[in-house]
């Protein structure tokens, strides 16, 4: 680091902007100085020619730099993806933005389409490791709710054979209220295996996995209310699956043909209902869909497939796969990411929907146990959304409770350390997760 002199007098007549430290690139050299957005004098910290390095940064990190000011010609050659916290003409001193639990999310891949009207720029991401106690049980409490208006949902579904679309627009209107407060807790809420109250649950925990997927795909707020919506009734249908098989609890050709009715039976249901959009009802009638025709009930394709039916396949089958059914265990979340990357190459899947699945919960699911090439055992705390292997871990200690947090590592920041293993399975070969953030 260099001598915390200030700026010269060319600097300050120049503009510059001023980022966050979780943006700039290990690796990139330096064609102009690097100065502390953090204090009025703004003192250098990198002088022209210095080569960042992960090294730099958490020393930078260590005497509590978070914001620092990059010359406007500098930052797309020195920073990626992260937050930026304003600009500001030199001599104005102008305090950088200050750090909050949650910060606007910026699109993250320009393969996708983000547009002035997208939802995208309404939600809000996490910035902070650990989100507050206040802000887990507000998102919490919201899903509790939307489960019990589920609930009669359901049984009116069951009982009457008709959809209260009311009441399933309320739920999909509050998953967005919800997730606008934090994206990524939304996410979390929403990818966690399902172990009761089947389908409503796994409804509900579709259309929130689903709708955070295509909220950084950059689709708008009525596209994701169709989205929500298709979802969270998807598979209603399987509650006349469930009392023509009642006498037969064995998975056998007959009744596997019979589950493969259910999208027709909810599509009965809404074609009942006018006011339900189309993209909602095509959402819950080809969610079993796949792209290269071997999905069900009508072997469509490619883009014979609605995009956002896409991503509720993703969603649907990361759930499916995680969650434990009757006649078999859940698998953990590593080996149904392994499976959908998988499916992808093979043709089944949307690429750019297992990309956006990717974005929101890494190789490495929050909550999962990784171990570390110097034989420590780390839990995921939070996912990156860019490089998918090195997402930020606590580290485990024996004796130490689970809910104190530990020391916490950026893997993207530090070179001595990185994932060899997950506790679920062995880690795929470097070229696969290579591939896999090409598409």
């Amino acid at each position: 680091m260099g001598p915390a002199t200030s700026p010269s007098s060319a600097s300050l007549r120049a503009d510059y902007q001023i980022i966050s430290i979780d943006r700039l690139r290990p690796g990139a050299n330096l064609r102009t100085p690097l100065y502390d957005a953090d204090k009025p004098t703004f003192p250098l910290l990198l002088a022209a020619g210095t080569r960042i390095t992960s090294h730099l940064l958490e020393l930078m990190a260590r005497r509590g730099v978070k914001f620092v000011h990059v010359h406007k010609n500098e930052l797309n050659h020195v920073s990626g993806p992260g937050r930026i916290g304003g600009t500001y003409r030199a001599g104005a001193k102008t305090a950088p933005a200050q750090e909050t639990s949650a910060t606007p999310a910026t699109p993250q891949t320009p393969k996708w389409n983000i547009r002035p009207d997208s939802f995208i720029h309404d939600v809000s991401q996490r910035s902070n490791i650990y989100p507050s106690p206040a802000l887990v049980r507000e998102i919490q409490q919201g899903v509790e709710r939307s489960l019990a208006q589920l609930k009669d949902v359901f049984l009116d579904i069951g009982t009457k054979g008709k959809v209260n679309t009311n009441a399933v627009t309320g739920v999909a209107r509050q998953n967005l209220i919800l997730m606008s407060r934090d994206i990524d807790l939304f996410a979390e809420n929403g990818s966690q295996p399902v172990l009761d109250r089947y389908p409503m649950q796994h409804g509900l925990k579709t259309s929130m996995l689903a709708s955070a997927m295509a909220t950084l795909m950059g689709f708008r707020k009525d596209e994701l209310l169709d989205l929500s919506f298709g979802c969270l009734i998807h598979d209603s249908g399987m509650l006349k699956v469930a009392q023509k098989l009642k006498a037969d609890r064995r998975l056998n050709a007959g009744s596997q043909l019979e589950i493969m009715k259910h999208p027709i039976y909810i599509c009965d249901l809404l074609s009942k209902e006018p006011t339900v959009t189309h993209g909602a009802k095509l959402v819950a009638y080809q969610m079993h869909e796949r792209m290269d025709g071997s999905g069900y009930p009508r072997q469509r394709s490619g883009n014979q497939i609605h995009p956002l039916s896409r991503i509720a396949a993703v969603a649907d089958t990361y759930l499916a796969l995680i969650s434990p059914r009757p006649h078999r265990p859940g698998i953990s979340p590593y080996a149904a990411i392994e499976h959908l990357l998988e499916g992808t190459r093979a043709g089944h899947f949307d690429s750019l929907s297992v990309r956006a699945l990717l974005h929101l919960i890494s190789l490495f699911p929050v909550g999962s146990y990784v171990k570390l090439n110097d034989g420590r055992i780390a839990k995921v705390v939070l996912s990156n959304r860019e490089r998918f292997a090195e997402p930020t871990v606590r580290i485990e200690t024996p004796g130490v409770s689970t809910f104190i947090p530990g020391e916490s590592i950026n893997l993207a920041r530090v070179s001595h350390l990185r994932i060899v293993s997950s506790l679920d399975g062995l880690l795929p070969q470097w070229s696969d997760v290579q591939k896999s953030e090409e598409w």
